[in-house]
């Protein structure tokens, strides 16, 4: 074999080689980027609650996942080359949109970001740990997965925040587009609630919501959530609206209350009690009794008046709306009260006049004498006159309010319970009196009222 030939062969060999090796080196580098590009993005999907409304038609496999996750393999081809090159190109886009998110969100001391279920070319980012300053506004981001683009920007919550606090998204599928829940902290004790609407074009802030009081009956350590509650597929924002200050916010003894608020296809839009003229006449008669005992706070009776008002005119949507708020209402109304260090109290803030009176009963006739007996070893311990004035008031607002929509019996408890603050007030055993006489109806078979009036006019 000539010299210059044996030569040649030797070069083609050396050639191969290195290409073997330049290869296996490519393929080296793109399974660490890929590592690395993943690595960033699961802290943003452990913070992505997958969560689709009741009753949506969104199939199971629609949950999002996160950006950057690759299923498989690059996809054979003819050439190892284009093979190798396609996977790089990958890579490159997915290294953009990381450093396109986390240019883009540098103040904070994270980023975390989702696919979105109905929109496979995009994704959404927000904060984690905001930077410290009052009244902060943590920006939603949606950007292009394959360029890194940013494409649209909101600003959610809101309020003073430490650099600790962090927000929780979830994202679902609803026949009105993708729904980005937001859970957020303020302040020392303050929770934020946001929903978004993507609709592949626009990002809107569609409701926003503010609590003082986490962990309530409505939204546990939040300030709302979404639920279907007419069955139509579009879920409703219930928001809570729990009152933290009946007395003082430390004492824990708060009244619940709750909003819904409904799509009416550019936002949500709070509900309201209301009478439509459209009502036929016992419709009507029983909306008016449901709104009046929930504006002196009967709402669990309210709920029942409006269901009747439901059932006696089951086409009116005006009706099926009062009924399902009422509802909430009420329902957070009592798991507020069932919450309250002190039981009684809870329940008369709330509107559970005989579930306080059967509270009362274990302090027993003569102890209620003295509220101490009532309150002690409780939060309420601290300003008794207040104690004393507001539960006067919401039990005069009360009695007034059902005022021929209740029975006497029904009406009992309250009435009991006002003579009791007229009692520990210091206005003496014949204006107590006068308000303890009105709740007979209610105790005329027990001996638990008539015990408590023997033991007032002799302490007097």
């Amino acid at each position: 074999m000539p010299r210059y030939r044996r030569l040649a062969l030797l070069l083609l060999a050396a050639i191969a080689a290195f290409a073997a090796f330049a290869c296996t080196t490519t393929d080296d580098e793109q399974e660490e980027q890929q590592a690395g590009a993943t690595a960033p993005v699961a802290q943003g999907a452990a913070e992505v609650e997958n969560r689709t409304p009741q009753a949506s038609s969104a199939p199971a496999g629609a949950a999002p996942r996160a950006v950057g996750q690759r299923a498989g393999s690059v996809q054979a081809s003819s050439s190892a080359g284009a093979a190798v090159g396609a996977g790089s190109a990958a890579v490159a886009a997915g290294n953009a949109l990381e450093s396109a998110v986390l240019a883009d969100f540098a103040e904070f001391s994270g980023a975390a970001w989702a696919g979105l279920p109905t929109s496979a070319n995009h994704v959404i980012a927000w904060g984690i740990g905001a930077p410290l300053g009052d009244d902060f506004l943590i920006p939603v981001r949606i950007y292009d997965t394959a360029s890194g683009a940013l494409l649209r920007e909101a600003a959610i919550g809101g309020g003073p925040l430490r650099s600790s606090d962090a927000v929780r998204v979830a994202i679902g599928d609803s026949p009105i587009g993708t729904l980005i829940e937001a859970h957020g902290e303020t302040g020392a004790h303050g929770v934020t609630y946001d929903v978004l609407t993507w609709d592949g074009a626009r990002l809107l802030v569609t409701a926003s919501e503010f609590s003082d009081v986490p962990g309530n009956a409505v939204a546990p350590g939040a300030a709302g959530r979404l639920e279907d509650l007419d069955g139509d597929g579009i879920p409703e924002v219930i928001a809570d609206r729990t009152d933290g200050y009946p007395f003082w916010y430390s004492s824990q003894v708060w009244r619940g209350d709750a909003a819904v608020l409904r799509w009416n296809g550019y936002e949500f839009a709070e509900v309201g009690l209301e009478l439509d003229e459209a009502m036929g006449p016992g419709a009507a008669e029983h909306t008016r009794a449901a709104i009046a005992l929930a504006e002196s706070g009967w709402l669990r009776e309210a709920a029942t008046r409006a269901g009747a008002a439901r059932d006696a005119d089951p086409g009116n949507e005006t009706a099926l709306w009062n009924h399902l708020l009422l509802l909430e209402r009420a329902d957070a109304a009592a798991g507020t009260a069932a919450g309250s260090p002190l039981a009684w109290a809870g329940a008369a803030v709330n509107g559970d006049w005989e579930g306080a009176v059967d509270q009362l009963r274990n302090v027993g006739s003569k102890g209620l004498l003295a509220i101490d007996a009532a309150i002690t070893n409780s939060t309420l311990d601290g300003d008794q006159e207040l104690v004393i004035a507001v539960l006067r008031a919401y039990a005069e607002a009360a009695i007034e309010g059902s005022s021929a929509l209740l029975s006497d019996a029904e009406r009992a408890p309250a009435w009991l319970i006002l003579g009791l603050t007229k009692w520990w007030g210091g206005r003496g055993y014949d204006e107590a009196e006068d308000s303890l006489l009105e709740a007979i109806p209610g105790y005329w078979d027990e001996t638990f009222l008539f015990d408590l009036m023997y033991y007032m006019r002799i302490a007097e």
